[in-house]
């Protein structure tokens, strides 16, 4: 069994504090409307880790207690009987349904290497490794150093299913539109 688990807890700092996976698609969705669309049916089960500040906003499933994404992921971990995560974050502005598919079928836990670098926010983990992690790291490196995942390697194609809504050079570029989106 699979878990969606949508981590909705950045601060978002470089966009004025806004809630970031509310920020408004060209094609009138929010962000992480879009990706639920895009990946919850892969999953048996989408939970959705988000500060109380923002938990009633993105329908969280969750509380997120701030300590880093890694802490996140392991409530998350221990929140499901699922055996695989598919990990994504709420601000990610185009999640690849084929690329999910393919990480989940890669193995129990796989990440792409992007850049040369391994990338922890879209990726599979296997929830009892996970679990096995105690106490969890802050970041999510230090869980996918510890599950030693199957690694996919880079395709240009890629490269676009990483890109998050950081910052405004971010929103300008993917059109997306901050007016409503709470703070």
């Amino acid at each position: 069994m699979r878990a969606l688990v949508v981590l909705a807890g950045g601060r978002g700092e470089r966009l004025g504090g806004l809630v970031k996976p509310l920020l408004v698609r060209p094609d009138g969705r929010t962000l992480i409307d879009h990706l639920l669309a895009a990946l919850s049916p892969l999953a048996d089960e989408t939970l959705i880790v988000a500060p109380r500040a923002i938990a009633s906003l993105v329908s969280a499933s969750i509380l997120d207690p701030g300590e880093g994404p890694g802490v996140a992921l392991s409530l998350a971990a221990r929140a499901t009987a699922c055996d695989q995560i598919l990990l994504c974050a709420g601000d990610q502005v185009s999640p690849d349904r084929a690329l999910a598919e393919r990480l989940l079928d890669a193995g129990k836990s796989a990440a792409v290497r992007l850049g040369g670098i391994l990338q922890p926010a879209f990726a599979v983990y296997e929830t009892a490794r996970v679990r096995a992690i105690d106490p969890p790291p802050r970041s999510l490196r230090g869980i996918l150093a510890a599950i030693d995942p199957v690694v996919i390697e880079e395709e240009p194609s890629m490269a676009a299913a990483f890109e998050d809504a950081d910052t405004e050079d971010d929103v300008a570029r993917h059109r997306l539109s901050k007016r409503g989106v709470p703070t």
